[in-house]
């Protein structure tokens, strides 16, 4: 388990690095208007990744935590 979480822990931390690390090497390659794009696009990724993290881990983990001790609770008694 703690290599499983390790892992996903690393792959969360690492995915916005590796994502601008491939547009990095792309983006010479690309026209003026296309950069524009992609750095918006870049910006919106990196906001949305880590507030969809944030989100689960503030409002559907704890909420999925509740409910499945409600129902090991419920079968126990």
């Amino acid at each position: 388990v703690n290599v499983k979480l390790a892992f996903m822990a690393a792959a969360i931390v690492i995915m916005p690095l590796l994502i601008f690390q491939i547009l990095a090497f792309l983006f010479p390659a690309f026209n003026e208007r296309l950069k524009k794009r992609v750095v918006l696009i870049g910006i919106l990724f990196f906001i949305l990744f880590y507030g969809g993290i944030a989100f689960s881990y503030y409002f559907l983990i704890p909420v999925a935590l509740a409910s499945t001790r409600a129902i090991h609770f419920a079968k126990c008694s």
